[in-house]
């Protein structure tokens, strides 16, 4: 009887020995892979790639014959008067058949919205200087609706022969939208005042509407012809 409980007493030894050794085996390390949601990708996201390749949009200068004046042989017409009593004066090419409108630069007036001291000095240039809510207006009926060059008259400083539109800050609109000039990519004006192109193509509205243009340029300021005029011509 004593030698079956000294057996049972030695098996339960063994027992709670084999248990003790199991429950103090080192556990093993974290996996090393971070979880789904936190790992990087290699690939960048496709809206942060450069684009750097992408030719622009704008038809290059050297491409476009309305980059450089049309060549008219213009009649004046009756001079009439816009809603600002004053005058701008119809144009007419018979040998072409084509038709035009100018204004003189000296019958500007403030553009809608700009800075009210808005104004073309005695020597050209539009201010107050390096204020780009500057612009001057003008308003005029085209003998016909269509597409339009608009020509100006005017120089530049040697010192700034080589800044583009853009650097100027020059700008051109159409009753209140924008007129594409490709400011970036133009210089335009000389160190001797001569014809340049302001805007390659507008479309004005014709005899029963007024259209109103806008110019600005208030960097590195083209000195605009003050007794020239401001020449649209049919394309």
């Amino acid at each position: 009887m004593n030698f079956k409980k000294g057996l049972s007493a030695l098996a339960l030894l063994l027992a709670l020995t084999v248990v003790g050794c199991n429950n103090n085996k080192e556990s093993k390390p974290a996996a090393s892979s971070a979880p789904a949601s936190v790992q990087k990708s290699s690939t960048a996201p496709s809206s942060a790639k450069a684009s750097s390749s992408v030719a622009p949009s704008s038809q290059a200068p050297a491409e476009d014959p309305l980059w450089t004046p049309l060549v008219r042989n213009y009649t004046d017409g009756t001079p009439a008067q816009n809603s600002a009593n004053k005058e701008y004066i119809p144009l007419t090419d018979a040998t072409a058949n084509k038709v035009g409108v100018k204004i003189a630069i000296a019958n500007w007036e403030v553009a809608e919205g700009a800075t009210a001291t808005s104004t073309l000095s005695s020597d050209g240039k539009i201010g107050p200087v390096n204020d780009h809510e500057a612009a001057l207006a003008w308003k005029i009926k085209a003998p016909k609706a269509g597409d339009y060059q608009l020509v100006m008259y005017g120089k530049c400083k040697a010192d700034a022969a080589d800044y583009t539109l853009a650097g100027r800050a020059f700008g051109v609109t159409l009753n209140g939208e924008e007129v594409d000039v490709a400011a970036d990519d133009r210089i335009a004006v000389t160190t001797e005042t001569a014809a340049f192109v302001a805007a390659p193509r507008m479309t004005l509205r014709g005899p029963e509407q007024e259209d109103v243009v806008t110019v600005t340029c208030t960097d590195y300021r083209i000195q605009f012809d003050t007794a020239s005029f401001l020449l649209f011509q049919e394309i």
